[in-house]
């Protein structure tokens, strides 16, 4: 009789206590490792929504790319986009997630040079901002009220 192993019957705190490369090689994660996992896939779900909409409207962009050690200053938004002379930078984060103190830092120093740029919570969001920032209307409507879009003269929500 053959019997198979299920990681997933291990308990977290044996988890825990295996090394990273046995959970891996065992496919068997922490909790927080899994949810890491999750809100990594969530987040490049929306960059590549997002990236879609800006190719659809045929709008430049320079795009960090989330599978490999960026070579560009660290903290920069995700994404870089331009359009007639007119600049704009987005960072996605999923819902109940806040940039990083090396991302605020640098989100800061953009916005007090007078860029727009945006912590986006949904696709959603993101579209409205730039299109906005950039002068383009939309039908997209922003669904998640967290994010606020950030003119560079302080005002919220504007058109």
């Amino acid at each position: 009789m053959s019997r198979t192993f299920s990681s997933t019957a291990l308990p977290e705190s044996f988890r825990k206590r295996m090394a990273p490369e046995t959970r891996k090689a065992l496919r068997c994660p922490t909790q927080p490792e899994a949810d890491a996992k999750q809100e990594r896939v969530a987040e490049r779900k929306m960059h590549e929504q997002f990236e879609q909409w800006l190719r659809l409207n045929e709008i430049p962009y320079v795009h960090s790319r989330m599978d490999r050690k960026s070579t560009i200053r660290e903290g920069w938004p995700d994404f870089s986009v331009f359009r007639n002379a007119v600049s704009c930078f987005i960072e996605f984060k999923v819902p109940g997630k806040v940039p990083e103190p090396e991302q605020r830092e640098c989100i800061n120093e953009l916005s007090n040079n007078g860029f727009p740029v945006i912590v986006a919570y949904s696709v959603a969001d993101a579209i409205n901002f730039a299109a906005a920032a950039l002068g383009l209307h939309t039908l997209q409507d922003a669904s998640d009220p967290r994010s606020a879009t950030v003119y560079p003269d302080g005002n919220k929500n504007a058109s």
